[in-house]
């Protein structure tokens, strides 16, 4: 009985962990991945392991955050795709003329994407 109840017991703290582990796995990669990084920024610093554990913080959301939001730009014009017109019809974006500067498949794609803007669409 009492094999049960430790048994019953294990298995119900690995389903409260069991959402936690993923994340505490990533955490040890991350840890034993950036650990000569926070070495040579502590002794960049001065051995100050306070002042190396905020840079490397600070570095880490940068790399994270900074890309994040330049993309909210793309984000933006990937949704118009989606945007609809005022009678409930997809509304197709026009291509930037930005794309036409591209180099080798500028203007092929710049006159692909807008040439179907002005047919209708034929929907099965």
């Amino acid at each position: 009985m009492r094999l049960a109840v430790v048994g019953l017991l294990a298995f119900w703290c690995f389903a409260i962990f069991r959402p936690f582990l993923m994340p505490l796995v990533w955490g040890i990669v991350l840890a034993v991945a950036l650990r000569p990084a926070f070495v040579w920024i502590e002794r960049a610093t001065g051995g100050r392991r306070k002042l190396a554990a905020i840079l490397l913080v600070v570095v880490g959301l940068g790399a994270i955050v900074v890309p994040r939001s330049c993309s909210r730009g793309r984000w933006s014009t990937a949704c118009a795709a989606f945007r609809r017109d005022s009678r409930g019809k997809p509304q197709d974006p026009a291509c930037p003329d930005r794309v036409a500067q591209w180099p080798i498949v500028g203007p092929t794609v710049h006159e692909t994407w807008n040439l179907g803007l002005d047919e209708p669409r034929v929907r099965p």
